[in-house]
């Protein structure tokens, strides 16, 4: 069984990271560590340091292998220009001390890639992507014969803000496509005795877009399809890693070996600037997962995932103690059998021995509590909503570390969340927020995430009543005015961004409404309009979809990940 941990922390360096400027987390921010095209040593020497306590704080909560990003920055083909040819000798350079320091926690190293990447300048080579894939693990293999394995990322690539001479591209674009690719590379993974992980996630791209739900998508790329060499990856639900979703039974189909991801640093519920706890939610996934015969294993994101302001390292300088929580308790569910109380036990006589176990699991399930009351809607959360291939979130009003309130997505959640009385869940969740700080006061713990989470909190409740009650002109100068106090009140880089946005649609609500029908549906299956418009024709009206962008989307979703227009390719 592998156990599998991200070390995307080690590679965060707070003197490479930029003061107050958002992180894409989603990677190794590889262009922030560089200089002159570079890897100095000195930066060499402390992300081996950080890796080294990295790989043996894992390695002793119950992890026994990690993953590094990646294939393109240690394979340097002999047509790359000599100067990215030199960047990666150096990023080689450090690896193969990386490797040394896994080993000796006893963790076997397992290396990311996305399906396509070449550097920017244009390729020099007649070979296919899919040869050049082929090519640089190949080259990984000889020049690393440590390495367990490669994990491939197949329906996402490198976000709108990336900027760096190795970029990644997207590549596949249809099942076949797909199921080709994964055929071309196991040859070489069996001859070499290595294993391939394939992600079945998705952005919702191209026909191959549904492959992490549609079972005909995924029976297009695997059906039949075995090797020793081959692990098939899923999240643990059917979109991103949210709650409200019930485990991906896609997990269960099919013969190959199947890996099941978690998130420890929850990218859309705080990132650990305060306790999300998601204990108990794995735990019942795991209860269900027990029925699967072809488990290989767990793969926990301890810090990758995400855009934001906040500098929190999993296990490093700085890190937040719920992420921490999060990761071990995921961990001792899979490789020690244990139950939530007796992981958080272990977890304290480990890592914070000062701290009351009891304590600390009651605070941290009123953290739960909260989060699944006041930061999502239970009553829009529940739903299951469709757009072309992508599930649409269960929670649309926290994106990554934005906050958004505006009049066009409240006439979206309306459509799906029956309006009613919003106060009394909200009243019960900010007084939970209290007593949690009180808790942590008594055990020694930091109170100021506390702060940051009442306030913050205050703010989702009249996000709440803006949603599900009258969107009144005095509601909505509250609001305003406590998003102002709340800009003032914490530091840029130590709050939410909030994006509020009260004017009218540019098209009538009636008008709107309809759309919101044509576009969404309530079921995983296509309906005729679907198939005949929506997958067919979306690419059409990319166009109109930038010009619209810039007036009316906010900023973030333009410039992060793959971008909104990505949904409709």
């Amino acid at each position: 069984m592998l156990y599998i941990a991200d070390t995307l922390s080690a590679f965060a360096l707070p003197s490479c990271l930029p003061p107050g400027a958002t992180v894409n987390w989603s990677k190794t921010p590889f262009s922030l560590l560089e200089r002159n095209g570079r890897l100095p040593f000195v930066t060499q020497e402390r992300i081996l340091r950080r890796f080294a306590t990295y790989c043996y704080t894992v390695a002793a909560l119950g992890f026994n292998a990690v993953s590094v990003d990646d294939v393109a920055h240690l394979a340097a083909l002999t047509w790359y220009p000599p100067r990215l040819a030199g960047t990666i000798e150096d990023y080689c350079s450090l690896f193969f001390r990386l490797c040394e320091a896994a080993a000796a926690c006893g963790l076997a190293v397992f290396v990311t890639t996305d399906a396509k990447f070449a550097p920017a300048s244009g390729r020099l080579s007649g070979e296919t992507d899919a040869a050049i894939l082929s090519c640089a693990c190949e080259l990984l293999f000889k020049q690393f014969p440590g390495v367990a394995g490669v994990i491939l990322r197949l329906g996402e690539c490198d976000g709108l803000d990336v900027d760096h001479e190795m970029r990644s591209n997207l590549l596949v674009r249809t099942p076949k496509q797909a199921r080709s690719l994964v055929q071309s590379l196991l040859p070489l993974f069996e001859a070499r005795c290595r294993t391939l992980v394939v992600r079945t996630w998705t952005v919702g791209a191209f026909k191959v877009g549904d492959l992490m739900w549609n079972p005909r998508t995924y029976d297009a790329v695997f059906a039949g399809l075995t090797s020793s060499a081959l692990i098939v990856s899923h999240k643990y639900g059917t979109t991103d890693f949210f709650r409200y979703l019930g485990l991906n039974p896609l997990i269960f189909r099919g013969t190959q070996r199947k890996l099941v991801e978690f998130q420890a640093r929850r990218e859309y519920e705080g990132f650990g600037e305060f306790p999300s706890f998601a204990g108990d939610y794995y735990e019942r996934l795991r209860q269900k997962l027990m029925r699967c015969e072809n488990l290989a294993g767990i793969m926990v994101w301890c810090q990758t995932g995400g855009w934001s302001r906040f500098r929190n390292a999993t296990f490093m300088p700085g890190s937040s103690i719920y992420n921490e929580i999060n990761a071990a308790v995921a961990v001792s569910l899979f490789a020690k059998g244990d139950g939530v109380e007796a992981a958080v036990l272990r977890f304290c006589r480990q890592r914070a021995p000062h701290i009351d176990s009891k304590q600390l699991l009651l605070l941290l399930r009123l953290s739960s509590s909260v989060v699944e009351s006041l930061w999502y809607m239970p009553e829009f959360s529940r739903r299951t909503i469709f757009f072309r291939r992508t599930r649409v979130p269960p929670l649309l009003w926290v994106f990554w570390d934005t906050i958004v309130i505006s009049a066009t997505l409240r006439l979206f959640v309306r459509r799906f969340a029956r309006p009613g009385d919003s106060r009394k869940p909200a009243d019960i969740a900010l007084a939970k927020i209290l007593k949690m700080r009180d808790l942590a006061l008594r055990m020694g713990l930091d109170a100021q995430p506390f702060v940051l989470m009442h306030r913050t909190f205050c703010l989702l409740d009249l996000a709440r009543q803006y949603f599900l009650g009258d969107a009144t002109p005095t509601l909505q100068r509250r609001i305003q005015r406590e998003v102002d106090e709340y800009k003032h009140d914490f530091p840029r880089d130590r709050r939410f961004s909030v994006v509020c946005d009260f004017a009218s649609p540019a098209v009538e609500e009636s008008l709107l409404r309809v759309i919101f029908g044509l576009l969404t549906r309530t079921r995983h299956q296509y309906r005729l309009a679907d198939v005949v418009l929506l997958n067919r024709l979306g690419a059409a009206v990319i166009p109109l979809v930038k010009a619209w962008n810039k007036r009316r989307l906010p900023a973030f979703v333009r410039e992060r990940g793959m971008g909104f227009e990505s949904l409709l390719r």
